[in-house]
């Protein structure tokens, strides 16, 4: 049970890194379209 456990925390703690470094991207993403469409008003 404590090996399942390891796995699910371990399981858990990368899909939350994967999350945290998507969220981080669709941030750049954002600031990027943003600095896109100031230069197009420009």
């Amino acid at each position: 049970m404590e090996e399942w456990l390891k796995a699910i925390g371990t399981l858990a703690g990368g899909i939350g890194a994967l999350i945290a470094s998507i969220a981080k991207l669709i941030e750049i993403i954002k600031k990027d379209d943003t600095k896109k469409t100031d230069k197009k008003s420009k």
